[in-house]
C-alpha cells in the first residue's frame, strides 16, 4: 500500500501513528502486569 501516494500530507503522521499505538499498548501492558 502505498500511503504517500493516498495521504501526501499525513505521511508523518500516519508513519508516526502505529509506533504512537505500540508504545501505548507496552505502557498498558506493564501496568497490568506491576
Amino acid at each position: 500500500m502505498d500511503f504517500s501516494r493516498i495521504a501526501p500530507r499525513n505521511s508523518v503522521a500516519s508513519s508516526q501513528w502505529p509506533l504512537r499505538s505500540k508504545n501505548e499498548q507496552l505502557k498498558f501492558s506493564l501496568l497490568s502486569i506491576c
